[in-house]
């Protein structure tokens, strides 16, 4: 006789029993003949015995929707893993080929442009007196965040149109760390001025 498979289906249908009569006392013998199917068939009966003997009660809608206003207020609190990215600079105006004369281009103001995954970083230097001025503003990230001048520690939040002022520094070495909710980016050194 050939050996006819036997589907899941049907043996949940074996152990609750809506099989025909024939059929059911056929697909039994067929399932005790086989150890693998009658162990199954025993785990099946197991479970289903369980299912119907559980008389627990599910917990009160407002129990339920307090609990996950909870997980969501805990959720808040703990944000997400911190991405870190390292911008790359794509543009310095004082190494693009200038049509005015190179003393003049010493003392203006200075554009770089950062680029990183989800953003650039559009930096402005402007001479003030002895000391340098650094604005910029932040374009295809809308979101709140802060700028932070390396290794100063001086920092400026971003207004409504991702502008950002930091207090006036001495010529030096600097860097910008961005960050926006729960990513992070870092710029390469540049100088500001000219240092002695």
């Amino acid at each position: 006789m050939a050996k006819v498979n036997v589907t899941y289906e049907q043996l949940v249908d074996l152990v609750e029993g809506r099989l025909p009569q024939t059929q059911h006392a056929a697909l039994l013998a067929q399932v005790q003949s086989d150890p693998q199917l009658n162990a199954e068939y025993a785990r099946l009966s197991r479970l289903i015995a369980l299912m119907r003997a559980d008389d627990s009660v599910d917990a009160p809608e407002a129990v339920v929707q307090r609990a996950v206003k909870l997980f969501h207020a805990r959720a808040a609190l703990q944000p997400g893993l911190l991405r870190q990215l390292a911008a790359l600079l794509t543009f310095d105006s004082a190494q693009a080929p200038l049509a005015v004369g190179l003393r003049s281009a010493l003392a203006g103001p200075r554009q770089l442009l950062f680029s990183a995954e989800t953003c650039d970083i559009d930096v402005r230097l402007s001479p003030a007196g002895d000391n340098w001025m650094i604005r910029g503003q932040v374009l295809g990230e809308e979101a709140p965040g802060v700028v932070r001048l390396n290794p100063s520690g001086a920092q400026a939040e971003l207004n409504a149109l991702s502008e950002f002022s930091l207090p006036v520094v001495p010529a030096g070495r600097y860097s910008l760390t961005l960050v926006l909710r729960d990513l992070e980016i870092e710029t390469p050194e540049f100088t500001v001025g000219s240092i002695r």
